[in-house]
Parts: structure tokens; sequence; C-alpha cells
């Protein structure tokens, strides 16, 4: 099988204007023989005889396939694909490092968001990394051991998540955050505890 691609779409949002899907509408996937919506596939850049992008074609398989077989591959070849990367790791150590700090660079931004759940409900907060935050809510109401009680209690697990600001420095983003929960806290859907929030902000 041709080396599995990625959603190009996402990956070059800037040609999307000019990367058309040459074939909409539904295709069948050449392994599991379904017929998917277009969605479901992947795509990859197609070009003309000059080699110049022309738009965009779906891979053969669907998402699902693809993801089957490269659990499949990996877990049968663990071994060196594992070698090989720490070789490449070992020979490139300098801009894997720089790239890496690049990559937490970007990830890192002291910011205030807004958790909303299903039934009306909101949570405020600050972080310095809201990816990684917003995973870390979401593991925790799935566990049941979330420190925010009120979460728990509130019954939905799902929620949007609204950045609200970005800040230079992280106690601009606390001060922003304790504006926020002394406007709110107290209020029937406001699900920060004003004692634990002052705690935190106080404390930390």
């Amino acid at each position: 099988m041709a080396e599995i691609q990625t959603n190009l779409a996402e990956e070059i949002p800037a040609m999307n204007s000019t990367l058309i899907d040459r074939r909409p509408g539904p295709k069948k996937c050449s392994k599991c023989k379904l017929t998917k919506a277009r969605d479901q596939f992947n795509s990859r850049k197609a070009k003309n005889k000059h080699g110049e992008v022309t738009g965009l074609l779906p891979v053969s398989w669907c998402k699902r396939c693809e993801s089957e077989y490269q659990h499949k591959h990996y877990r049968a070849n663990f071994e060196r694909i594992n070698s090989r990367h720490k070789k490449y790791y070992h020979d490139n150590k300098e801009a894997c490092t720089l790239r890496n700090k690049a990559y937490t660079d970007k990830q890192r931004a002291h910011v205030t968001y807004r958790l909303d759940f299903a039934n009306g409900t909101y949570w405020y907060g600050s972080t310095v990394n809201l990816t990684k935050r917003i995973l870390l809510h979401k593991c925790r109401i799935k566990n049941g051991n979330h420190s925010a009680r009120l979460m728990e209690l509130c019954g939905e697990r799902e929620f949007e998540c609204t950045q609200l600001a970005v800040y230079d420095t992280q106690a601009e983003a606390r001060a922003a955050e304790l504006v926020l929960l002394k406007e709110h806290v107290g209020k029937d859907k406001c699900l920060n505890s004003i004692r634990s929030a002052m705690m935190y902000l106080e404390n930390d």
C-alpha cells in the first residue's frame, strides 16, 4: 500500500480556496468495500503532468481502515520503528530540540478561557497551555476525580471551550480570571467555587 496520506485540506488551509475536490460525492473504500461519505477519507494533492497542484483527491482507504492499518503496523514493527526514531534523534539532537522548543513555545500562552456545558452551566479558568488543560479537564471529569466538585455534579461530560484573551504574563491572566470570578461566582449556572478559586489564585 502507498504511504498513508494525511488530511492535506487541514494542513494547508491557505490553499483551500484553490484546491478543490475533483471527485465529490460518496466513495467506496477499497479495503472494507463500504461506501462512505467523502469526509470519511483523507485527501492527497492531485497534480498535472507539469507537477502543478490542481486539486484534491481522496485516498483509496477510509480513515477507519487507515487507522486500523497504522495501529497494526506499529504494533508489529514496534522495535524497528522505535530504534529508527532513537537513531534519528541521536543524529539530529540539536534540530529536534529546537523543533520541540518551538512547538512548546507555540502551545504555551497565558490565556483565560470558558467552558460551556450543554445544560447551560459554565466554568472560567486561566492556563499557560490551553490544549493540555482541556485534556486534563476531560480526563478528570471522565474519571470522576475533578478538583472542582461542582463540575462533577453538573452531570455533563462534554463541553465547548472558548479562549477569551491572551496575556503577556501568568500574573495578568490570573488577575483577569479573578475579575471574571468576582463577577460570576455565586450565579446559578457558574460551576466555579469561590473558596477554591480564591485559594488557588492567592496561594499559587
